[in-house]
């Protein structure tokens, strides 16, 4: 049950980054699939805070903090969608994944949380990484672009931000209200991208909007919403069933490999030995500052 939770985890992570590179391979409204992604997230989070809770609960600091969350998330969506449109699936959501390092630096810096061997470890991988990354970047793949890096680091430090959220809430309420700060958040997301796609449709070249009038225009961003939210569920169940500390570093390191290689295999994404080292310094740099 363990591996299947892991291996489900991985898959739904995985694909969320995916399905966003198949939609801007074909489409290119950013609101639209983005709201769809939300507002299908949202529809799960609701009705699992509605089993969980035996009924509605609103709880007024978890809405506080997730409307900030909620900001850094649709900031990482958006520039996500645009990094993933511009960019190679595989280099994006690797070093997305390093914006651990800033909730790693906050819990160090403001928590007083000891900085161990394994962190400082984990930061001089990361940099090593980073850096055959950048010397090897010319390499493989001619779509990488100053666009493309700006788009990235957006999503990284936008992805680092809302972890920071996330632990704060989680510090103020242990256990707590999981379910109802993902529902608001996620409705915060989707009524904000509902109104940016209302103001912006009409403004639209008629031949984008007529080609994304079929609903196989709409499957990946309600796909991707609801991989979301499964990722998450399957998460908290692995999280019951062993160590937190051995558990999330293998998901953040499982998912930048299974990306990583479904972008080379799927999408061709050419790469070279170089980036395959980066790749491992990378996870392994995951790895250790999760622990």
């Amino acid at each position: 049950m363990l591996t299947l939770c892991f291996f489900a985890t991985v898959l739904l992570s995985c694909s969320q980054s995916m399905l966003t590179k198949l939609y801007c391979n074909k489409y290119s409204d950013v609101w639209v699939f983005n709201l769809e992604k939300s507002l299908f997230a949202f529809l799960l989070f609701a009705l699992a805070s509605l089993i969980n809770s035996g009924g509605y609960t609103f709880h007024i600091p978890t809405f506080i903090y997730a409307l900030v969350y909620a900001m850094s998330l649709m900031l990482s969506m958006v520039s996500g969608f645009f990094a993933l449109a511009c960019g190679p699936m595989s280099l994006t959501s690797l070093i997305v994944s390093f914006s651990l390092v800033l909730p790693s630096v906050y819990g160090i810096g403001v928590l007083g949380e000891s900085l161990t061997a394994y962190k400082l470890t984990g930061f001089a991988l990361l940099a090593a990484s980073l850096i055959l990354f950048n010397i090897n970047k010319g390499v493989g793949n001619d779509r990488i672009t100053a666009k493309w890096a700006l788009f990235t680091a957006l999503t990284l430090v936008s992805n680092g931000v809302f972890a920071i959220v996330q632990k704060m809430h989680q510090n103020s309420f242990p256990g707590e209200y999981t379910s109802e700060f993902m529902r608001d958040a996620t409705l915060i997301c989707t009524l904000i991208f509902l109104a940016v796609t209302l103001i912006t449709r009409a403004r639209r070249p008629k031949a984008e909007r007529e080609a994304e009038k079929g609903m196989s225009a709409h499957i990946y961003g309600i796909t991707a919403g609801l991989a979301n939210s499964g990722s998450n569920f399957f998460t908290l169940l692995l999280s019951g069933m062993a160590d937190a500390s051995a558990v999330f570093p293998m998901i953040s390191a499982g998912t930048a490999v299974a990306v990583f290689l479904a972008g080379t295999v799927f999408f061709k994404e050419k790469q070279s030995i170089i980036r395959f080292i980066a790749l491992a310094l990378g996870v392994a740099s995951v790895v250790l500052l999760k622990i």
